[in-house]
């Protein structure tokens, strides 16, 4: 048996029907199907189909009430082929439903899923174009990669090979600016308490001053005798 591809091009795909919500109102699990028989992704050589054709389930078809939904799966198992089932419902707001193959009264193969999410239907992307997509996506970012990485390569040493030079660090613009403001505050200490023009006098210490005091102290008793 040949295994079964899902469509790929209907992965892009949303269908959605006001026509149809504003005459039926809310979406239920009685109607749900129906509602996905109008979309691009419902066999029409489904056993559903032939149900609708045949006029097989309860009087209603696919707008039945509740026991006439059982109905409908009970009908399906007679047959063989594909078929659509809901998997899942929550009503007016979330729907599951499942393609898949049926080759026994108790043996079904899943061939495709689709969601309705508030009213627009959509078909599930299978584990393989997950997947696929997935990979895609690291093996772009790892040849990206690897291209800057060349771009930016160094010349080849047959001693060192490559080596990168790395640049040292940045220093911070607010270390800068502190380091500024403390200059500044220097400068204005230094010039605090003189007068315009005036010149800072110097300061003679340590053995220079006593030299100095000593001579004065020679002059003075010079001019005594």
């Amino acid at each position: 048996m040949a295994q079964y591809q899902p469509n790929g091009t209907l992965y892009s795909t949303a269908f959605r029907d006001p026509e149809f919500m504003a005459y039926f109102g809310a979406l239920t699990r009685q109607n749900i199907l129906d509602y996905f028989s109008r979309s691009p992704f419902y066999d029409l050589q489904s056993t559903n189909q032939v149900l609708r054709m045949q006029n097989i389930a309860l009087t209603g078809g696919f707008m039945s009430t509740l026991s006439g939904d059982q109905k409908e799966e009970e009908e399906l198992k007679r047959f063989t082929g594909i078929e659509f089932v809901v998997v899942h419902a929550r009503p007016d707001a979330l729907f599951v439903i499942q393609k898949r193959r049926r080759l026994s009264p108790t043996e079904t193969i899943p061939l495709a899923a689709y969601y309705v999410l508030d009213g627009t239907v959509y078909q599930a992307p299978d584990m393989h174009t997950v997947l696929g997509s997935k990979l895609l996506t690291s093996v772009t970012a790892l040849r990206n990669t690897i291209d800057s990485f060349r771009e930016t390569a160094p010349p080849f040493s047959i001693r060192r090979g490559y080596q990168w030079t790395l640049k040292p660090p940045e220093e911070d613009d607010d270390d800068d600016s502190e380091e500024d403001d403390d200059d500044d505050d220097d400068d204005g200490g230094d010039a605090h308490g003189l007068e315009d023009g005036q010149e800072r006098p110097s300061v003679v210490g340590g053995a220079n001053a006593s030299q100095h005091a000593g001579s004065d102290v020679a002059m003075e008793e010079v001019d005594a005798t």
